[in-house]
């Protein structure tokens, strides 16, 4: 699908710096990531070109970024939102943020040694940040859409588990994935469930204090079958004895 830059560019400047594509990404079956930059700054354009199923749509997507950018999470600045004139599907522009994201290279490789040390403080401060970002101001689900969290540390949540995890809330107000250290690396939620305060949260009791208050919240939930994460050296050893695929 051919790119109007002059037309976004237009949109994003009113001094109208021409737009140049840069590089092109792939981003799923459904979605794009174009990298767009002008004379002042280097940009994304992400977009669905066309219908996808089950998944949030972009203006939802770009609300959200906006929110938790006004309240100090360490997002991408969001520029603004596609317009059915531009021919391009669903999506918005973003600032590009140079960085890496493969853990294997982070990890690793020697040209990230010095990072390694703060990545810990780093990433506990940015969920801070996202935990402090108002509920008012965050944007409504559409009609349809069910929210879920997974944990990036538990390598054996598969798209069946995942499935099963939608199907749940289908009949069930909230799901579960349970960890064998007492927590949870998946949570789902077909409603506003009161299920989070009071929790004595990075303790082998979160999840029976998570259970107590879904009781008391008269909620109904499901709980998957319980899995296991990677939180020391033996997880991490127990992953390569199961024959991870190289990232």
């Amino acid at each position: 699908m051919d790119i109007d830059l002059i037309r976004l560019g237009q949109r994003l400047d009113r001094n109208r710096r021409a737009l140049s594509l840069r590089r092109r990404y792939s981003a799923g079956q459904y979605r794009g990531l174009d990298q767009l930059e002008n004379t002042t700054e280097a940009l994304i354009l992400r977009r669905d070109p066309g219908s996808s199923i089950g998944s949030t749509d972009r203006s939802t997507e770009f609300e959200l970024l906006r929110a938790a950018g006004d309240a100090g999470v360490p997002v991408p600045a969001v520029r603004f939102l596609l317009e059915p004139d531009d021919g391009l599907g669903d999506g918005f522009v973003m600032a590009r943020i140079d960085g890496e994201t493969i853990p294997r290279k982070l990890l690793r490789d020697d040209e990230y040694a010095d990072a390694r040390p703060q990545l810990t403080a780093a990433v506990a401060t940015a969920a801070a940040a996202i935990h402090a970002v108002p509920v008012d101001a965050l944007p409504r689900l559409a009609r349809g859409d069910v929210p879920m969290l997974i944990g990036t540390d538990c390598p054996a949540i598969d798209a069946n588990y995942l499935a099963s995890a939608s199907s749940a809330l289908d009949t069930h107000d909230a799901v579960f994935g349970p960890v064998e250290d007492g927590g949870y690396a998946l949570v789902g939620v077909a409603r506003d469930v009161d299920a989070y305060a009071g929790i004595a949260w990075s303790t082998p009791s979160v999840m029976a204090g998570t259970r107590a208050a879904l009781r008391r919240s008269g909620a109904r939930w499901m709980e998957l079958p319980t899995l296991w994460d990677v939180d020391n050296a033996e997880d991490l050893a127990r992953w390569r004895a199961t024959g991870p695929r190289a990232a």
